[in-house]
């Protein structure tokens, strides 16, 4: 039986071997042909080149194009990584703003989400506070959208007309949802407008009148004031959707 090793790692095994700490012996073995993959650092002219193919892959052939101003940003990264690392940011980029235009602002936001603040080469201070308020305020939100959205699905059965203890299990799950909220509600500055948190809070405290009704009396159904606080938890996430949207200008060329 033949069978033939295709082998790769990002350690360095000379000094390894020289360390006793990789077998000699198994080395040459698999050291036939041996292939060096130049880290991207070393090669920045072919990043657009790679990352172009790469977003075709990720956000489909359909997609609209990586912008000039993501490409400059990859161009200008200084790459600790390798492809893999460049595929996981082009990955975060797609999964945190879809394959709409990108822009800077938003290359340093998944950069400073994934722990890389510094990632761009010398930015001034006031931009790297700038980038860190704004992805601050981006995370915080994101998660106020997705517990807004899980109240949506809780408050939706209780409107139904479902079993009791289905009913009894919607109401406990709003319950936790809603401490979520109080919780995210106790950092105000990171909804980056006065209007926005004000909206939620007050989100926030019908959800606690309704559950405390709720409690007060189980085997009530208020479902005209679920309903309205239906459209309330909408209204909300909408308003919270406008300010996520906001953080993130548009590329220059598509400004009005």
């Amino acid at each position: 039986m033949r069978a033939r090793v295709i082998s790769a790692t990002n350690r360095d095994l000379y000094s390894m071997i020289r360390d006793g700490r990789f077998r000699e012996d198994l080395f040459f073995r698999l050291s036939v042909i041996p292939i060096q993959t130049p880290p991207l650092r070393e090669h920045p002219e072919d990043v657009p080149v790679i990352a172009r193919w790469l977003w075709t892959d990720i956000a489909g052939k359909s997609a609209p194009p990586l912008s000039g101003e993501i490409l400059a940003c990859l161009s200008e990264h200084t790459w600790p990584g390798n492809v893999r690392e460049l595929k996981s940011i082009l990955s975060s980029l797609r999964g945190y703003f879809g394959v709409r235009p990108q822009t800077r602002d938003q290359f340093e936001t998944v950069m400073f989400l994934k722990g890389q603040p510094a990632a761009i080469s010398s930015p001034p201070t006031a931009r790297q506070s700038a980038t860190r308020s704004r992805a601050e305020s981006f995370q915080h939100l994101q998660r106020v959208d997705g517990v807004l959205r899980g109240i949506e699905v809780f408050l939706n059965a209780l409107n139904g007309r479902r079993a009791f203890r289905h009913t009894m299990d919607a109401q406990t799950a709003l319950g936790e949802r809603h401490r979520e909220l109080a919780h995210l509600c106790q950092k105000p500055l990171q909804f980056a407008s006065p209007k926005t948190f004000d909206a939620v809070y007050g989100a926030c405290g019908k959800i606690a009148y309704l559950l405390d009704s709720l409690q007060t009396d189980a085997t009530s159904s208020p479902r005209r004031a679920t309903r309205q606080l239906t459209k309330e938890v909408q209204t909300t996430r909408a308003k919270v959707q406008k300010q996520i949207d906001g953080l993130m200008p548009k590329p220059r060329n598509q400004r009005s």
